[in-house]
């Protein structure tokens, strides 16, 4: 058996601590009556076409925002089924979550909250959204 390089472990080593933030928040989706209409609505959202216009209405609302850093933006839908311990049954619940990679040069907030706002009509009457800043590593 051969041993990698000394370089190849150093190549392996740098693209493993070199990560990206990511700031994600998210927005249930309460239009429809069931779960598969709710998907429907979410899928229907989370399309390129759709990402390229919510850059640019982002880019209409917030005018300091820079390609650059719009360039990061990505939404995605989710669906998970909620449990309750208390009794209560279980339910399904479907997102739509705008996420921004992001460095020191800027604050992301500002920008995936601009989104959400841009999105909520879309999805819901009037919710709250949810936001937090996640760490990945590609």
């Amino acid at each position: 058996m051969t041993r990698p390089s000394g370089a190849l472990v150093l190549t392996l080593a740098l693209l493993v601590s070199c990560g990206h933030r990511v700031y994600r928040g998210s927005i249930e989706v309460s239009y429809g009556a069931t779960t598969a209409e709710k998907l429907r609505i979410a899928q229907s959202i989370v399309t390129e076409d759709r990402l390229r216009l919510l850059k640019s209405q982002v880019r209409e609302r917030l005018p300091m925002s820079t390609e650059a850093q719009l360039e990061g933006l990505s939404i995605t839908w989710s669906k998970t089924r909620i449990h309750s311990f208390t009794g209560q049954g279980s339910r399904d619940v479907v997102k739509i979550t705008v996420g921004l990679r992001f460095d020191d040069t800027f604050t992301p907030a500002p920008i995936v909250a601009a989104a959400l706002g841009i999105l909520r009509p879309e999805v819901s009457p009037s919710t709250e959204t949810e936001g937090h800043m996640l760490e990945s590593r590609r």
